[in-house]
């Protein structure tokens, strides 16, 4: 009987050794995986720009990603060949990890000194009365143009915005033609309306939205409108960008008495050469910044509809 316990002793002393080996090998690997989603991806989600709900959902399908490695690891012969090779492979785990913890760390770091700009969905124009009002290009004393349009705003103050009784997205002007003066070249009139302090990258915000009513005061489908979307110095409010569509009607079709809304892409705008040099753009501006929107009439708008009040309302720019 002691002949035959002897090799059952060794029999056991040599196989304890490595299953308790493959067991803290298999411990030490997801104790390394559990360790690097709980302070290395569930930190970095954390500062990602997504709602709470989607943070939410990847949490969780992580921490399913780590049941189901753990149940693989426990058990089930077609894993044998990962046991096997475990013992020997964990080290190589751990440092890949730690290495990629320290780099995850720095990561991290950045984007807390330096959180990522959140790109908002739309960019919207209220008509703020000190930040736009009614023009007429004839004013500019380099225009040599004649008095021929004529756009208002109140009649109270023709440079304002008819804004009465509105809400703060929506105003209106009018304009007349006076039939005794002949046209200028180059001659517009209506209102623009600045937004300095949010312009609109026209490389991300790619459309421009609004509604138009017209007063059908010259009969029923000969309303149009002009737009021109502009970068402009702040400083001195001179245009430096242009970006035009001399007609809506001829775009989009039928203005009339009801409100009707309408959705252009900025690349149907044609860019409008400049009149005169400027000085340089401050640094945070360039040919896309798009900070004003100018509604405007023209000579051949006029010669259809020489007479008409329109409204505008709900404008943005949107991605």
């Amino acid at each position: 009987m002691g002949v035959d316990e002897t090799p059952k002793q060794n029999e056991d002393s040599s196989g304890g050794s490595p299953l308790v080996t493959t067991a803290l090998a298999k411990i030490g690997f997801l104790g390394s995986l559990w360790a690097s989603i709980r302070f290395l991806f569930f930190p970095t989600i954390d500062v990602l720009p997504l709602d709470q709900a989607t943070k939410q959902r990847i949490e969780f399908s992580l921490y399913a990603i780590l049941v189901i490695v753990s149940i693989l690891i426990w058990s089930g012969n077609a894993v044998k060949w990962f046991h096997r090779r475990l013992r020997w492979a964990t080290p190589w785990f751990v440092l890949v990890l730690l290495v990629l913890s320290g780099a995850a760390l720095y990561t991290l770091r950045l984007l807390r000194s330096t959180p990522p700009e959140v790109v908002p969905r739309s960019v919207a124009v209220t008509f703020d009365l000190g930040h736009g009002q009614i023009f007429n290009s004839w004013k500019d004393i380099y225009s040599g143009q004649s008095e021929r349009i004529r756009a208002w705003g109140t009649k109270r103050d023709q440079l304002l915005w008819d804004i009465t009784g509105r809400s703060p997205d929506e105003a209106g002007f009018s304009y007349k033609v006076d039939p005794r003066l002949r046209p200028s070249d180059g001659a517009t009139s209506g209102g623009y309306q600045t937004f300095y302090d949010t312009p609109a990258d026209r490389r991300i915000f790619h459309k421009f939205v609004f509604s138009l009513q017209s007063a059908e005061t010259c009969g029923k489908g000969k309303a149009d409108l002009g737009i021109r979307l502009t970068v402009d110095n702040p400083f001195d409010g001179t245009e430096y960008f242009t970006y035009e569509l001399a007609s809506l009607r001829a775009k989009k079709g039928l203005i009339d008495g009801s409100w009707r809304a309408f959705e252009l892409y900025v690349n149907e705008f044609t860019r409008v050469p400049r009149v005169r040099n400027s000085a340089p753009l401050p640094h945070d501006l360039n040919e896309n910044t798009i900070n004003k929107v100018v509604f405007f009439v023209d000579n051949t708008i006029v010669k259809q509809c020489p007479q008409n009040t329109l409204v505008i309302r709900g404008v943005s720019l949107q991605p």
